[in-house]
């Protein structure tokens, strides 16, 4: 999916970036950790194409981004922004029927793509409301499905991407529970899956992948079973802390840090 081969990023005196490789594979779900300033949206950027790199080269499947046409990228890589505004009054299911515009399908394909998607995600008591009147949780499980909608061709997400940045920043709890089980369904799927949050303990534990990154730089990257861990935690945030395991089973536990 993406790699990144020594990627440097300066904007003015300053290097938000340097010398950063990196590899975003598919069937993966990769969480970027690193504190306020360190350069994780400088990274998200970069990976969207909206920072000249000042070294360094940016591949998405095999290519450079700029060797692809954006409407072929459209329908490999969404972004759900942690920002949502600028909404014109519109039906949801108006909203989500846009994701689709790129795709040559009928009215009628498309629509029922839209209703089969929404009814997989628990969307569709949302259809018929405004966009401008959805809660902030409503309607970032919408842009979810909207970025969802945007990749679909196939049950298929082999070689899709989808980055998020603090997707799970308005939700209460049922909706991030829901949420993470829809970006497990997207993985599972053969999807990529890039994630920007500051719950550091629930990205983690939803994250097969992490990366540390600090003042521009990756400290680390690799397996979250192997990386989850108080030094390079406490490293990359400055902090001292301790983590504690909660086994909830034999097969399964979870790791938190806790300052």
């Amino acid at each position: 999916m993406f790699n990144l081969s020594a990627v440097t990023v300066v904007a003015g005196q300053k290097t938000l970036l340097n010398d950063v490789s990196l590899v975003f594979e598919s069937n993966s779900i990769t969480a970027i950790l690193g504190a306020n300033g360190a350069g994780k949206s400088t990274l998200f950027k970069s990976l969207l194409g909206e920072y000249p790199l000042d070294k360094g080269i940016i591949k998405f499947d095999g290519l450079s981004l700029d060797e692809h046409l954006l409407k072929d990228l459209s329908k490999k890589r969404a972004y759900i922004a942690q920002a949502k505004a600028g909404f014109f009054s519109m039906l949801v299911y108006e909203y989500l029927q846009l994701a689709r515009l790129q795709y040559n399908e009928t009215d009628e394909q498309s629509q029922n793509i839209v209703l089969e998607l929404s009814e997989q995600f628990h969307v569709t008591h949302l259809l018929m409301r405004d966009v401008t009147q959805l809660s902030g949780g409503e309607l970032q499980l919408i842009e979810f499905v909207r970025a969802y909608l945007q990749l679909y061709e196939s049950d298929n997400m082999h070689n899709k991407c989808l980055l998020l940045d603090e997707p799970a920043s308005a939700l209460d709890i049922k909706q991030t529970r829901l949420l993470y089980g829809h970006l497990k369904t997207f993985q599972r799927a053969g999807g990529c899956i890039i994630i920007i949050d500051h719950d550091i303990n629930a990205v983690a534990n939803l994250a097969t992948n992490l990366v540390y990154i600090r003042l521009g730089e990756v400290l680390a990257t690799g397996a979250s079973s192997e990386l989850f861990t108080k030094v390079h935690i406490d490293d990359c945030f400055d902090t001292s802390g301790q983590i504690i395991v909660h086994k909830a089973n034999s097969l399964h536990e979870n790791k938190m840090y806790h300052v």
